[in-house]
């Protein structure tokens, strides 16, 4: 987005393994995580599932709260000057994911990596997806400038969290036998899937490490040069 149309406080950038990105305000964390709680406890007590048919409906109810959010929130936003700034973060968390692939984050930096912004680019990508079949309306109902920032650090919270479960619904559904979740109302932490921490952490980076043995060249998702050669024709 512009200099010109964006409040300042909008491009202030968090910088992981010194690459500067885009995190949305931690005001916007918890009123995505209030919305999303409280509809899932609406349909659902607390208590212990094991049956695979239940458990998916409960992903699926989580699946539509962070939709809803989408709907609601795609209109309140310029789409062109939204795009130009999806396109430009997919390029900087491409570049943090390089820095990521590399072992050369700190700690705290990984930790955040892991924990949030490695399903980012995912998340861009499928906002992008969503404003183009919209058929770049524009936005129907764009707000204020303040408005606007408040809608965008929704949107990357909710495309970053739908994209989360996804990526570990995807799992619970083809590799695993036996499935027990346990939702807590009375916790932080309210929807919580053993298998999620019982089950071994692959790290990519090794896998990348092999590739690049035999495959020299740069990842084309991640490569940079490639992406401003296409977007130049």
């Amino acid at each position: 987005m512009t200099t010109s149309t964006i409040p300042p406080r909008m491009l202030e950038a968090r910088e992981i393994g010194g690459v500067p990105i885009f995190r949305p305000s931690e005001a916007c964390e918890a009123f995505v995580y209030r919305h999303v709680k409280a509809r899932l406890f609406e349909q659902y007590a607390s208590g212990t599932y094991t049956d695979i048919a239940q458990v998916t409906r409960i992903v699926n109810a989580q699946f539509e709260s962070y939709d809803q959010l989408l709907q609601a929130y795609l209109p309140k936003v310029d789409h062109l000057e939204f795009i130009a700034f999806l396109i430009q973060q997919y390029e900087q968390y491409g570049l943090a994911h390089n820095v990521f692939q590399r072992g050369n984050m700190s700690d705290d930096d990984e930790e955040l990596w892991r924990s949030y912004a490695m399903n980012s680019r995912r998340g861009i990508k499928y906002l992008m997806e969503l404003v183009c079949a919209r058929g770049w309306s524009g936005g129907t109902n764009v707000g204020t400038l303040e408005e606007q920032e408040q809608a965008l650090s929704i949107l990357f919270i909710a495309a970053e969290e739908l994209v989360s479960l996804y990526m570990r619904s995807g799992f619970y559904h083809t590799m695993l036998d036996e499935i027990k979740l346990v939702l807590d109302q009375s916790e932080f932490v309210y929807f919580h899937v053993d298998q999620d921490l019982s089950t071994p952490a692959f790290d990519v980076r090794l896998d990348v490490q092999e590739q690049r043995k035999y495959i020299p060249t740069p990842d084309f998702l991640h490569d940079r040069r490639c992406h401003n050669e296409v977007l130049s024709c």
